[in-house]
C-alpha cells in the first residue's frame, strides 16, 4: 500500500509524464490535496481512475451471490452488524515500529475508518444499499499524544433505497464498530 501523503507527489510525475492513473482510496489526505490531483490530470488531459478495488476481491463477488441470487439469508436483510476485533486484523497497525503509517495524519489524513472502515462501507452500499441518517462518534483510546486521527469509531445509520442492492435491505439498521 502507498500511503495516501505521498499521493499527490506520485500523481504530478505520473501525470507530467503523460500517462493516465488508477489511484486506490483514498486519492488524497483531504478534499482539498483530491481536488488537486484532480485538476493536474484534468489540466493534461489524462484519465484519472478511482474506485474500491475491493469490490472486484473474490470474496466480495461470492458473498454477493450468496446474498442475492441463491438467497441464503432469505429476502430481506433487517439489520448489519460489523465490528473489527482488534487491530491485528488490520494490515499496517504493527505497532513494534511505533505508529501505524495508517494512524499518522500526515500519511494517512485519517485513521481506521478513512484507510480501512470506508471499504466495509463500500461493501455495505454495493451488496445491501446507501446507509443513509448516519450517525457516529470517533476517539482516540490508544494515546493521544502519539497519534493525531481516530482509532475508535462507532457508526449507525439505515439502508436506504437503491437500484444497485444485492438483496431488499431498505430500513435495515446498520452498526459498524472499528
Amino acid at each position: 500500500a502507498t500511503p495516501p501523503g505521498a499521493h499527490l507527489e506520485i500523481a504530478k510525475k505520473v501525470a507530467a509524464a503523460g500517462i493516465p492513473a488508477y489511484i486506490e482510496k483514498p486519492v488524497g489526505r483531504c478534499g482539498w490535496e483530491t481536488q488537486e490531483i484532480a485538476k493536474i490530470f484534468e489540466d493534461k488531459g489524462l484519465p484519472l481512475f478511482t474506485a474500491y478495488v475491493s469490490r472486484a476481491y473474490e470474496r466480495t463477488a461470492t458473498i454477493r451471490r450468496l446474498i442475492g441470487d441463491e438467497k441464503v439469508l432469505g429476502d430481506k436483510v433487517t439489520s448489519i452488524k460489523y465490528t473489527l476485533q482488534g487491530s491485528d486484523m488490520v494490515r499496517g497497525l504493527d505497532w513494534t515500529g511505533g505508529l501505524p503509517w495508517r494512524l499518522d495524519a500526515r500519511q494517512a489524513g485519517g485513521g481506521l475508518v478513512m484507510d480501512v472502515g470506508c471499504h466495509v462501507v463500500d461493501r455495505i452500499d454495493y451488496i445491501c444499499g446507501p446507509i443513509i441518517n448516519a450517525s457516529g462518534e470517533a476517539s482516540n483510546r490508544r494515546s493521544s499524544q502519539t497519534q493525531d486521527v481516530e482509532d475508535c469509531v462507532h457508526l449507525r445509520g439505515e439502508i436506504g433505497p437503491s437500484s444497485w442492492a444485492a438483496i431488499d435491505s431498505v430500513g435495515a439498521a446498520v452498526e459498524c464498530i472499528w
